[in-house]
């Protein structure tokens, strides 16, 4: 019976030897085909949340671009409750950085490296092919006269404490009869009297204190701006919107991911105060007509995504036909069309 039972269990524990070759390959194989599987979820999925990521970046950074641009643009010109007619500019220096009767004003890229007209000075890096847009307005902080001014030389007086007003500043003085520029060249904040003489040491200075009428209460005094906007290249090579006040030391990176500025002047040539043709900057014949600006923006993600087949598409917005460089990023187009405010009926 003992010898018996031994046999049995001899062959009981050969029926349950280990796993040969065979089997073992085929087991690795099957590991091996679900790993593969696994991974290939991984992939597909990190490259998905890689484009949507870099999908809602860029359309972002498309709204905030042309949210501050409308913004801009449609208070470009303000003068207050004085709509329209020649300011009086006092400075010794009316030109690009001071022309504020001239509230909107544009480059066209005309080459690789070429504006027509051409570029101001205080514009530097603008990348070619991608037009300037120049807007002069007013800044906030706008602080009404609180008596009347005597002869048009004499001080004004404003509320105390009007952190807008600053030595050396540049403002505008307006009622609705009329308006001024000239540079501050003293303001005491403690008592709100602002000074304007001429032959002072402030760049560029007043060539006269004469501002054409004797201002009083319902007036107001507000700094001005004179800023542009382009496309150049930040520290690490990618193309961005850049804005810069012509008297700045130093552009301002606006929005990352601008590959291309296209603008269009809605122009109004025979004075109905409608416009009738949408320009580039080098067709306007007369910048006080022009009252909208049309813009287009190309916008790039910011990180390539290795994995998506190079961008060989043109791109025609605004008239013109843009041929970026076949990089493997995401580009999206944005148009928007702003009426200059103090300029429509």
């Amino acid at each position: 019976m003992k010898r018996r039972f031994s046999a049995m269990a001899k062959r009981h524990l050969r029926s349950q030897a280990g796993l040969g070759l065979v089997e073992l390959l085929v087991a690795a194989a099957i590991g091996l085909i679900l790993l593969g599987g696994l991974y290939q979820v991984f992939i597909s999925s990190s490259n998905a949340y890689r484009h949507d990521e870099q999908l809602s970046r860029l359309q972002e950074n498309g709204r905030f671009a042309l949210e501050a641009l409308t913004r801009e643009i449609r208070m470009a010109g303000y003068r207050g409750c004085f709509a329209s007619g020649e300011l009086v500019n006092t400075l010794n220096d009316t030109g690009f950085s001071y022309a504020f009767n001239t509230a909107v004003q544009g480059f066209e890229a005309s080459g690789p490296g070429t504006w027509t007209p051409a570029l101001h000075a205080s514009i530097t890096g603008a990348l070619g092919g991608s037009d300037v847009l120049t807007l002069r307005s007013t800044a906030s902080g706008a602080a009404p006269l609180t008596t009347q001014m005597p002869p048009p030389s004499a001080d004004l007086k404003v509320p105390d404490g009007t952190s807008s007003l600053v030595d050396g500043g540049i403002v505008m003085i307006s009622n609705c009869s009329g308006g001024a520029i000239f540079q501050i060249t003293n303001y005491n904040p403690s008592n709100g009297n602002i000074v304007h003489n001429t032959g002072s040491s402030e760049v560029p200075g007043n060539a006269t204190k004469d501002l054409g009428q004797a201002y009083g209460p319902g007036a107001e005094v507000v700094p001005v701006t004179t800023t542009s906007y382009y496309v150049a290249a930040n520290a690490e090579g990618l193309p961005c919107l850049y804005r810069k006040g012509a008297t700045a030391a130093a552009a301002e990176e606006l929005v990352e991911g601008v590959d291309n500025l296209q603008v269009r002047y809605g122009e109004d040539t025979d004075g109905d105060r409608s416009v009738d043709q949408y320009v580039t900057a080098n067709a306007v014949s007369d910048w006080a007509g022009v009252l909208a600006v049309r813009v287009g923006l190309l916008l790039r993600s910011v990180d390539p995504l290795p994995k998506k087949d190079p961008d060989t598409r043109t791109y025609t917005f605004n008239g013109t036909t843009i041929d970026p460089p076949d990089e493997r990023v995401l580009r999206q187009v944005y148009v928007t069309t702003v009426g200059l405010r103090n300029r429509l009926p």
